[in-house]
């Protein structure tokens, strides 16, 4: 379980689902910098249900391959949990079952995706007025 912050004040926890090391911690600092959130990373299932034992995120950003269990079967493991039932959740992969992602209402994006696009549904989630940002 890796952090990283932004230079200015974090004023929101984003844990990010990835098992390929490089592309979560690319898109961690890629986030921290253009956001003042706190990310975090988690490489599997079981890891980032141990890490919503001790710290609750306001969004989860979950790659749907991931060994263990897919992000569908993660995401249907944190709603089971009351306290993370309301905590938004964006998928990511390169290849997504949008009809099971849909039916569930649940946000997604296929990779590659714009980062542009990420950053607006992380701020839409997480209720906040979309930033400027240099990629913008």
């Amino acid at each position: 379980m890796r952090g990283s912050t932004g230079g200015q004040e974090a004023s929101k926890i984003i844990l990010v689902v990835e098992d390929d090391e490089q592309h979560a911690l690319v898109l961690a600092q890629i986030i921290s910098q253009l956001r003042p959130h706190r990310v975090f990373h988690a490489s599997d299932g079981p890891t980032t249900l141990k890490f919503t034992e001790h710290l609750k995120p306001d969004l989860f950003i979950l790659d749907y391959w991931l060994p263990t269990m897919n992000g569908i079967e993660l995401y249907e493991r944190l709603r089971l949990r009351k306290e993370l039932q309301d905590i938004p959740v964006i998928i990511i992969s390169g290849f997504l079952p949008l009809d099971e992602i849909h039916a569930r209402g649940i946000e997604s994006l296929p990779k590659p995706f714009d980062l542009n696009e990420l950053l607006l549904k992380i701020d839409t989630l997480l209720g906040e007025q979309p930033e400027s940002s240099p990629h913008a």
